[in-house]
C-alpha cells in the first residue's frame, strides 16, 4: 500500500506539481516549437488553396464545361480556400495567445520581468537627441 502512496505521489508531483520555472521553461519551448513549425504550416495553407482549385477544375472539365459555371466554381473555390485558411489561423492565433498568457501569468507569478527592448545604437541617439531639445 505504501509502495502504491509514493508511486502515486511521484506521479502526481511530476506531472501535475511540477514547479513554476520548469513549468515557464516547458511553455516557453512548446511555444518555441509551434513557432518553427511556419514552414510547414505554408505547406498546409498552399494545400488548403490547391485542393478546392483542383475539385473546381474537376467538375468545369468534366461535368460542368460551360462558361458560367467556371466562373461560379473557381469563384466558389477561392472562397472556400479562405474560410478554411481564417479556420486555421483563428485556431493557431488561440492556440498561442493560450500559450502567452500562462508564460505571462508565470513570469507575474515568479516576478520575472520582460526583456528590455532592443535598441539600435541610432534609435538611441536619436532619443538622446530629441530629449537635448
Amino acid at each position: 500500500m505504501l509502495r502504491v502512496f509514493i508511486d502515486h505521489c511521484a506521479f502526481h508531483d511530476f506531472f501535475f506539481c511540477m514547479n513554476d520555472i520548469e513549468q515557464l521553461a516547458a511553455l516557453t519551448k512548446e511555444r518555441e516549437t509551434y513557432i518553427t513549425r511556419i514552414f510547414w504550416e505554408g505547406v498546409h495553407i498552399a494545400i488548403l488553396f490547391a485542393l478546392p482549385l483542383a475539385a473546381a477544375v474537376l467538375l468545369i472539365k468534366f461535368v460542368f464545361d460551360t462558361q458560367p459555371w467556371r466562373f461560379v466554381f473557381l469563384g466558389l473555390a477561392f472562397i472556400v480556400s479562405w474560410i478554411l485558411v481564417i479556420h486555421k489561423y483563428r485556431k493557431l492565433s488561440a492556440k498561442m495567445e493560450g500559450f502567452d498568457a500562462e508564460i505571462r501569468e508565470l513570469r507575474k507569478k515568479l516576478d520575472i520581468k520582460d526583456r528590455p527592448e532592443h535598441k539600435y545604437p541610432d534609435e538611441i541617439e536619436r532619443e538622446n537627441e530629441s530629449k537635448s531639445f
